[in-house]
């Protein structure tokens, strides 16, 4: 965040902090954000190539975090995000992969249901919601991924618009995130809402079969069972089903428990600074927590457009739990009208 903003934040409470350890122990998480900000805008100024979906989309969130979805230059940016869109309306990776490493190759324009709904589909949708994305933008987006044959007998949305994925194990956090994101963007624009909330529905018929592991409070990664998740699918997951349901139980059950923080620990590279930063806007009593302050800078294998939106990311923190005040001149308040799902759901996701 901008030093006059913080400046005038740590003169407002000085005199408080005196006597109020609590004040202090926020002044210096508040410290620690402004410091991970920092380091994320140093390691993100070299310039890097907008190469795909995930990037443009990034690139945008990014604009959107310093200067509002009003500012005259992101009309451009949405169209060099719009621009990486599959003929379906979906999106990808532009590049061929073998998504379940059974030796079946993707072609580049496949497009994958995460990068959709978790990746552009939340920009898209906040881009809307700001009056600055053409709803048509959001439509495609969500008719690529209803017009998928779902799998598990109708049950599961499809990793993929590849036929080579169509009957692979149902992937969970592809599965809610997805559901979720129809959901959310179906009640803002109107369009196929009646299909998206029942796609919704269905995908909550497996919570009752879905066991969650008692010990971690995670899933596993799929309905081909095995260990629980990484963190950042997890976190996705939890805040998807609680969209969906209406409720905080599947975060609380995750942060209440020892496994993301092992899980940080472990990792401590740029995907878990983005859950860090993450279950921070999720619930602000985290933003002063030891292990999101921790871990909330890490750096390692991250691409200059990430650590960008890490940096933003970071300020939004500042904005959102401490009523600091960016650049663009926005406060505590205003910060926090931005839906929930639509900031988040991209958050745990990144790159």
């Amino acid at each position: 965040m901008p030093r006059a903003a913080a400046d005038r934040f740590l003169a407002d409470r000085s005199k408080a902090v005196l006597f109020d350890p609590t004040g202090a122990a926020q002044l210096r998480a508040l410290g620690r954000w402004e410091q991970v900000a920092t380091a994320f805008a140093r390691a993100g100024a070299s310039s890097d190539r907008v190469y795909a979906a995930s990037d443009a989309a990034s690139v945008l969130t990014v604009r959107v975090q310093a200067v509002g979805w009003r500012a005259p230059e992101i009309p451009a940016l949405v169209a060099a995000v719009a621009a990486t869109a599959n003929p379906d309306g979906g999106y990808g990776l532009a590049s061929a992969w073998d998504a379940y490493q059974d030796g079946s190759v993707n072609p580049p324009r496949t497009s994958y249901t995460a990068t959709t709904a978790g990746h552009v589909g939340p920009v898209l949708l906040a881009g809307y919601l700001a009056g600055a994305v053409p709803v048509e933008l959001v439509e495609r987006a969500m008719d690529s991924i209803l017009d998928l044959r779902m799998g598990h007998g109708g049950t599961c949305i499809p990793y993929s618009s590849s036929p080579n994925d169509r009957d692979m194990p149902c992937v969970w956090n592809v599965h809610f995130g997805a559901a979720a994101f129809l959901s959310a963007a179906g009640r803002a624009t109107g369009w196929r809402a009646a299909q998206a909330a029942s796609r919704a529905r269905t995908a909550l018929t497996w919570l009752g079969r879905l066991p969650v592991d008692a010990s971690s409070g995670y899933w596993s990664y799929s309905s081909a069972g095995g260990g629980p998740q990484d963190l950042g699918h997890q976190l996705w997951t939890a805040l998807s089903v609680d969209y969906l349901t209406g409720g905080r139980v599947s975060v609380t059950a995750m942060l209440a428990r020892s496994l993301w923080r092992v899980q940080a620990r472990r990792s401590h590279d740029y995907a878990v600074a983005s859950s860090m930063g993450t279950i921070a806007l999720s619930d602000c009593r985290y933003a002063t927590d030891p292990t999101v302050l921790t871990y909330a800078g890490s750096l390692e294998r991250g691409m200059p457009y990430a650590y960008k939106v890490l940096g933003a990311q970071a300020v939004r923190v500042g904005e959102v739990c401490f009523g600091a005040v960016s650049a663009a001149g926005r406060s505590r308040v205003q910060a926090a009208r931005t839906p929930s799902w639509a900031g988040l759901a991209v958050s745990p996701m990144l790159g």
